[in-house]
């Protein structure tokens, strides 16, 4: 009789900061806590949202509905402004390309930046 181990994914610490943090495949995500208990929680919530979002890329394609697709470009929206607010020169170099990108015009600036 074989056994074999598998490990299963849990939440790894941070030794600089002490901040849990998710780790699987390519991506981490910080759980912003250092409590193990609360960090057990975030990190089954993350490894939910993680483990569906490859699920749907191995699918492949999908068609998004109108709305659907409105209502991503509005959480990236929100993503953007809440990590650059009204000062875009904060952004990285690539978010301002992108930016400029889907505003279909490489000649803007930005006020302030």
């Amino acid at each position: 009789m074989v056994h074999i181990v598998i490990k299963m994914t849990r939440p790894s610490k941070r030794p600089k900061t002490g901040v849990y943090e998710f780790r699987k495949r390519e991506e981490k995500v910080n759980l912003g806590t250092r409590d193990p208990a609360e960090a057990k929680v975030a990190h089954a919530r993350v490894w939910a949202e993680v483990e569906a979002r490859w699920s749907q890329l191995s699918k492949g394609s999908i068609s998004l509905t109108f709305k659907q697709a409105v209502g991503m470009v509005g959480e990236t929206y929100r993503e953007f402004v809440n990590a650059n607010g009204d000062w875009p020169a904060k952004a990285s170099p690539h978010m301002r390309m992108f930016a400029k990108e889907k505003i279909g015009h490489s000649e803007i600036s930005f006020v302030g930046g």
